[in-house]
């Protein structure tokens, strides 16, 4: 697992192109959680949309401040019936558009 803070996530995916598609495939295996900067002591957010759009699973704000990206937020997690859990799209998954989040075949073993 990786806490991440938000001016990490610019300058990690500034320096190159190249690190968006690698941060993604790591985040296909691995959980990432990113965090709003310690300089925001007036409890402002950033804007979550590039941790998700790389697959970041836990993004933190700041709840105690009701501002638009606390409402995209808001927004993003009711879109699946209110439930908190939105499922990451095909690609940040490293799949092709379309294709199945359970393989054909795939035999799970319980203990």
């Amino acid at each position: 697992m990786h806490s991440i803070g938000e001016s990490k996530i610019t300058k990690i995916l500034d320096k190159s192109s190249a690190n968006v598609p690698l941060w993604r495939e790591y985040n296909v295996n691995h959980l990432t959680r990113t965090y709003p900067a310690g300089v925001r002591v007036n409890s402002s957010n950033y804007n979550p949309t590039l941790a998700w759009s790389v697959g970041c699973q836990l993004v933190a704000l700041n709840f105690q401040t009701n501002d638009s990206n606390m409402l995209m937020n808001d927004g993003r997690f009711k879109e699946n019936g209110g439930c908190g859990y939105v499922l990451k799209p095909a690609n940040v998954m490293g799949e092709e558009p379309g294709e199945s989040l359970f393989k054909s075949g795939m035999k799970l073993k319980i203990r």
